[in-house]
């Protein structure tokens, strides 16, 4: 599926996601039209969409759509990696990350309320 997909232009990409949801039945999802996507050299497909409200819809309703590009494919959320100063690492118990991930987001609350930590390490 990759290399089939690596050989069509990024319009093409376009069109069969836009048909792809088009095809829906729930009328939030077969509204959206994505506004461009291009393959990325690892082979992932990049969906860019008119805003984040049609973005997050997408993602809640992958399940229904993303099958158009094989039985293994799944919509993965960008993360960022983050370097921290300033925080001793004597302070953050490596055997305990899940502790650590919770005092962090409690300690960054106020200012990232919604934030979330996948991993620390």
């Amino acid at each position: 599926m990759i290399s089939h997909l690596r050989s069509q232009p990024p319009t093409h990409l376009k069109e069969r996601i836009n048909h792809a949801l088009k095809s829906q039945t729930d009328p939030n999802v077969n509204k959206i039209q994505v506004v461009a996507a291009k393959q990325l050299r690892s082979g992932d497909v990049a969906v860019y969409t008119k805003n984040q409200q049609k973005k997050e819809t997408l993602q809640e309703s992958a399940h229904s759509w993303v099958g158009t590009f094989g039985d293994t494919a799944r919509v993965v959320t960008q993360t960022y990696g983050v370097i921290v100063h300033g925080v001793h690492t004597k302070s953050i118990d490596p055997s305990d990350m899940d502790n650590a991930i919770k005092l962090l987001q409690a300690e960054n609350k106020p200012l990232l309320p919604n934030a979330e930590i996948k991993y620390v390490g």
